[in-house]
């Protein structure tokens, strides 16, 4: 029972066919002289064409595992080295297993366009959020109103994110309708499903429609950055609309994660200047043992910045390496600082 127990099973099936070869030992020569050898002793034993049942051209059924035509032999009688199960189980790891583990993964993954929308007062949320409405930030906010009815934090932890001094700073908190007093205010009942921005030093509740841009279209990125675990958050542009204090947070966003926990990979397409810098700057906080108490470490094998460069009328990618100073060993892609340095000198 279980994988360990079927690759065991395998193991010893495979040893056994090779009982003069020490597995751990043996060269690459070798394995593939005692294969031949195999063959040629048992040319005269029968061998049959194993066939896997399809779904989607050659894609096998995902989720289970494969179906081939060993049913319909008799192998009622000992088989000397596998038995059907076991034949079964290995093609299932090596043909629908990796596909499972993709799949999954793209299903815990969500991609963020560069234009978002803004929920007004009218803003209902879908009780299925769909994975293709995180283009948009839709499905962003369905998460965000519905994590109310599931006693879930997730709207302490953007609401965090917003207010904080060392994170964005925008002197808003975020609150759910949820929190209303329904019986002593019915009037409310329409606005429980909502979420709306409040002013630290205000009671005035706001629809995300009444703040400003950029804090609406940076809501979704802090929203599947508290969701999203195992997967991958693509995200263009997460510097549109906000300001280059918000820009630098968000380069935090993108690395403050604890070690010890699941964190999402952050796939980001963006011609910020800030957030690379405070990257850079995490980087070289981490290895001078100065980074705030708050901050985790940030080292240069967690970052990989890969530049689209014109050549000749064609786009040539480049890595540009980071140093544990946080500085980049490459020179800077065309179109960042050199620009602002020839403005300012």
């Amino acid at each position: 029972e279980g994988l360990d127990t079927i690759a065991s099973e395998f193991e010893i099936s495979l040893n056994d066919l090779i009982p003069g070869l020490e597995r751990n030992k043996s060269g690459a020569t070798e394995r593939v002289k005692t294969v031949d050898y195999i063959f040629e002793e048992d040319k005269e034993k029968p061998m049959f064409p194993v066939f896997l049942k399809t779904k989607i051209g050659a894609l096998p059924q995902l989720g289970r595992t494969v179906d081939t035509n060993l049913k319909v032999f008799d192998i009622s009688e000992p088989v000397e080295y596998f038995n059907r199960d076991i034949i079964t189980r290995v093609l299932t790891q090596v043909f629908t297993s990796p596909l499972d583990k993709l799949n999954n993964y793209l299903k815990a993954s969500v991609s963020i366009g560069p234009l978002r929308i803004i929920p007004d007062s009218s803003f209902t949320p879908n009780p299925y959020p769909e994975q293709n409405g995180w283009f948009d930030g839709t499905s962003a906010w369905d998460k965000l109103c519905l994590s109310q009815q599931n006693d879930s934090d997730l709207i302490k932890k953007v609401s965090d994110w917003f207010s904080n001094r060392d994170k964005l700073n925008t002197n808003y908190n975020i609150f759910s309708g949820g929190e209303f007093d329904i019986k002593t205010s019915p009037q409310l009942l329409g606005l429980k499903d909502n979420v709306y921005f409040c002013k630290i030093d205000s009671s005035q509740m706001l629809f995300p429609n009444q703040v400003g841009v950029g804090l609406t279209q940076i809501a979704p990125l802090i929203i599947a950055a508290n969701i999203v675990q195992d997967g991958l958050i693509a995200i263009e542009q997460p510097e549109l609309h906000i300001h280059p204090a918000l820009q630098l947070a968000v380069g935090d966003l993108f690395t403050q994660y604890p070690l010890d926990v699941k964190r999402p990979m952050f796939l980001v397409e963006t011609h910020s200047e800030h957030i690379l810098l405070r990257i850079l700057k995490r980087i070289r906080q981490t290895t001078d043992n100065e980074l705030p108490e708050s901050n985790y470490p940030v080292k240069p094998d967690f970052i990989s910045v890969i530049v689209f460069e014109d050549n000749n009328g064609s786009t040539v990618t480049r890595k540009i390496d980071i140093t544990d100073d946080g500085d980049f060993k490459q020179k800077w892609p065309k179109g960042f600082f050199e620009e602002r340095r020839g403005e300012l000198f």
